[in-house]
C-alpha cells in the first residue's frame, strides 16, 4: 500500500495545471513564474 500525499489537494492542482497548459509540473509551489517557465521552456506546440 503507498503513502498517502502529504499534501491532499497538491496533485489535483498540479493536474488541472497539466489540463489547462498542457505542460507537466514536477515542482511545488507551482507559481506564475514556475508555470510560465515550463510553458516557455516546452516552446510552441503544433
Amino acid at each position: 500500500m503507498g503513502e498517502p500525499a502529504l499534501i491532499a489537494n497538491a496533485p489535483a492542482i498540479l493536474n488541472a495545471v497539466h489540463a489547462a497548459t498542457g505542460v507537466r509540473m514536477h515542482q511545488i509551489p507551482a507559481t506564475l513564474d514556475r508555470v510560465r517557465a515550463a510553458i516557455l521552456a516546452v516552446g510552441p506546440q503544433s
